[in-house]
């Protein structure tokens, strides 16, 4: 035999015995991967620790604006260690196992998504979630007419969504990250129908912050507390033009569209008028389109409902909503009567003296 022969023999049998001597009943098992990192934060890092709640990562940057201030001013790496580390410390003191409630309370858990971008995003995400607890809050408390009524998939819902994404809207530029948090909070979406209509009302609230830009957070919730809301049954689809609010569940008698006529003596004729309306309770809000010709206003309004009277008081423009500076008449009030088939009544105004009447009808 030749050297070479014997020396690949020899070589395939020491291979041989080795595997055999390798070999088991009970295999050993697989190597842990590391996986990809987290940003700085190593796989095996990230997977050390459970997923935070909401609550958690506020405290965490809590005490980091009081022991490292100068992180919370930019990204680094160095502020994604240090907010991890904080969690690190903050979750081994305290229980994070509560189950997610889809934004309704801030001790929910985040998704891992979220969780992900917190990491590589840590300054922009301290500043979207310095949004988090005013969105809750003020939508919460403005829709206080519906206390028996679940929050979720609800007008109040819709609201709080498209609150939250506008606020985020004012206070960060970067709109790609904007879209990417809020996609990555319905990636543990429980249905369909409530991640679509979530998904519409975060675009709904980054729009309407970006058409107002000089508009306050306040001014921005007063315009989605009287916007445009639209019923959807589930498992139907959202019109893709539509660019009011959508929500699925607690659709009430009076959340309705009307169409009918406005009279306006002191602007020479009657108005086409588009109604749209909705119940809270017994309060009543909304908003109303005017148009002839050419001409078009726009303009919102509030009041109450007690047996089968309407009060409304339609809000003057803001300063954003009307930049062309137009005529409009100011301090108006709607009596109206009726039901929610067909409306009618009088409107008064301090500007527009001789005021007029409303006629309107559901046509559904």
């Amino acid at each position: 035999m030749k050297t070479n022969d014997r020396l690949l023999t020899i070589a395939n049998m020491i291979a041989l015995i080795l595997s055999f001597a390798c070999s088991s009943d009970d295999p050993s098992p697989n190597p842990i991967s590391n996986g990809d990192p987290v940003g700085p934060i190593s796989a095996i890092d990230f997977k050390s620790i459970p997923i935070p709640t909401y609550e958690l990562v506020l405290e965490a940057y809590e005490n980091i604006s009081i022991i490292s201030p100068d992180l919370l001013v930019e990204e680094s790496d160095q502020l994604s260690i240090t907010l991890f580390e904080e969690i690190k410390q903050l979750s081994n003191r305290r229980s994070t196992g509560n189950d997610r409630i889809l934004y309704e309370s801030l001790s929910d858990k985040l998704t891992e998504e979220e969780w992900k971008l917190v990491l590589t995003n840590p300054y922009k995400s301290f500043l979207a979630f310095l949004t988090l607890k005013p969105s809750f809050d003020d939508s919460g408390s403005s829709f206080s007419c519906d206390p028996n009524l679940s929050l979720k998939d609800t007008k109040v819902d819709a609201i709080r969504h498209a609150y939250w994404n506008a606020l985020m809207t004012l206070k960060i530029s970067d709109m790609t990250f904007i879209e990417d948090l809020t996609n990555a909070h319905e990636s543990n979406s429980d249905s369909e129908a409530a991640k679509l209509m979530d998904l519409h009302n975060n675009k709904i609230g980054r729009e309407l912050a970006l058409q107002y830009p000089t508009a306050t957070g306040n001014e921005l919730l007063t315009i989605l507390l009287q916007y445009d809301f639209l019923f959807v049954d589930k498992g139907q689809p959202i019109p893709e033009t539509y660019q009011g609010l959508v929500y699925i569940e607690g659709k009430k008698i009076f959340d309705v569209k009307m169409k009918g006529s406005l009279s306006n003596p002191d602007s020479g004729g009657p108005w086409d008028i588009e109604f749209d309306i909705y119940e809270c309770g017994n309060t009543i809000r909304g908003n109303f389109t005017i148009t002839r010709g050419a001409e078009r206003q726009d303009r919102r309004f509030s009041g109450t409902m007690v047996d089968g009277l309407i009060l409304l008081e339609v809000s003057n423009p803001l300063v954003f909503e009307n930049p062309r500076g137009l005529y409009a008449c100011t301090g108006m009030r709607m009596n109206l009567t009726g039901n929610e088939k067909s409306l009618e009544g009088r409107w008064t105004s301090s500007n527009c003296y001789r005021g007029g009447t409303v006629l309107l009808s559901n046509e559904n």
